[in-house]
């Protein structure tokens, strides 16, 4: 056939072409456009790898860096709206920044502490420690917190305490509970307890911060979210627990431990486990271990450890609790976006609280299911603060416990009217 001309001007036969490309895919080589096109290919292929690398990178910096500290001001514009719902969701979900500054207290805080009560037998003898009447004559010591892990690793040190105490001889008809709910109104024929302890974290938003993770963490109240009503909400019913707890400390033997009292300076495990022995009313001369230095020193060990178990975590919470706090309240309406609203929302509370109450001196204390928003209504609570203040009302329905009074009785029912 006659030869056809090409493009490019290669005057050379179709078949002699053909010819020649398969002579060169046999040798295993390619036409030098074919090669140039590949290459052009496999340079825009990797560009685009490093390209998307890049802008993934600048993605991932940039989702590490959302703190819910700085979050977006209030009067951002109306265009930003899908924006700032994007970033108020990425920092909720942001883990909690252990580095976040320290939880002030509240502007009336010290006001606060100085209605708290403590009624030491070992100081006053007017202190009762009743002993139910059972079979097994043993006291009954209670350590009494909110729900939290504050309360659960203080229980394992003085657990750990009655324990040594037990080895050495020293209290061998003692027994030690763990219990969320307030004793009733009474004496010990009411509530049951020989000796009640309690835990005032400071600053008391702290406790409010540990019972909200705790929550968060158990996923309870079928996994609602908390929101600024919770927060301020349950703060309130820690001012109502502790109102509740100084005024039985008036009859009966109450030990109020602070937080100064685990984390001072001149805090020791050492130290805190003579203050328990002594609150106990046990006495170092009735014990029967040897006072072999190396037995002495082996048989503390328990209790060091846990001491510094409940240290770290007050540590932790003291850097991380106004992180949670502010993260709490992301799913709220009106959601608290910098530490100095939040601040200026807890003193309000803690203001009107010791303000209603005659700074807590009046009885009985204020119910712990009116602790909803007075602008809207007091007995309307989410989830998580009604699963609070079940957990602290007085438990009337136990052995050894009779409530007597109308307003522990309606505390248990759920009752904040009590009419």
């Amino acid at each position: 056939p006659a030869a056809m001309t090409l493009p490019n001007k290669d005057t050379r036969s179709v078949s002699s072409l053909l010819n020649s490309r398969w002579q060169r895919r046999k040798a295993g080589t390619r036409h030098p456009l074919f090669i140039r096109g590949m290459q052009v290919v496999m340079l825009l292929l990797v560009a685009s790898i490093l390209m998307f690398n890049r802008l993934s990178a600048s993605r991932d910096d940039h989702d590490k860096s959302i703190d819910v500290l700085h979050l977006k001001p209030n009067n951002e514009n109306s265009s930003n709206h899908q924006r700032d719902h994007a970033d108020d969701a990425a920092a909720a979900a942001a883990p909690i920044n252990a580095h976040a500054a320290p939880l002030p207290q509240m502007q009336r805080e010290a006001d606060f502490l100085k209605t708290l009560k403590s009624c030491l037998p070992q100081n006053d003898k007017h202190c009762k420690t009743y002993i139910p009447p059972r079979k097994e004559v043993a006291q009954r010591v209670v350590l009494v917190t909110p729900p939290g892990r504050i309360g659960e690793k203080l229980f394992q040190v003085l657990k750990k305490i009655l324990e040594e105490a037990k080895a050495d001889g020293l209290a061998t008809a003692t027994n030690l509970f763990h219990k969320t709910s307030i004793p009733p109104y009474g004496y010990g024929k009411t509530h049951g307890w020989t000796r009640i302890i309690r835990f005032v974290p400071t600053p008391l938003a702290m406790g409010v911060a540990d019972t909200l993770q705790t929550l968060h963490d158990a996923q309870l109240s079928n996994n609602e979210v908390a929101n600024a009503d919770d927060v301020h909400g349950i703060l309130r019913q820690y001012i109502r627990y502790h109102c509740r707890l100084s005024h039985i400390a008036a009859h009966t033997s109450l030990w109020t431990i602070s937080t100064d009292d685990i984390m001072g300076a001149s805090a020791t495990s050492t130290n805190f486990e003579h203050d328990a022995l002594a609150f106990f009313g046990f006495s170092a001369a009735t014990g029967n271990r040897n006072n072999d230095s190396n037995m002495q020193e082996k048989s503390h060990t328990s209790v060091n450890e846990a001491f510094q178990s409940l240290q770290s975590h007050l540590s932790d919470l003291q850097r991380s609790s106004s992180t949670i706090l502010l993260q709490k309240q992301q799913s709220s309406s009106s959601p608290t976006k910098t530490m100095e609203e939040l601040l200026a929302k807890l003193d309000q509370i803690m203001d009107r609280e010791l303000s209603i109450s005659k700074n807590l001196s009046a009885w009985p204390c204020q119910s712990l299911w009116t602790v909803g928003e007075e602008d809207d209504d007091p007995l309307k609570l989410g989830e998580l603060t009604k699963h609070v203040a079940q957990a602290l009302s007085p438990d009337c329905g136990t052995p050894l416990v009779e409530c007597f009074v109308k307003r522990d009785k309606c505390e248990a029912a759920g009752d904040g009217v009590c009419k």
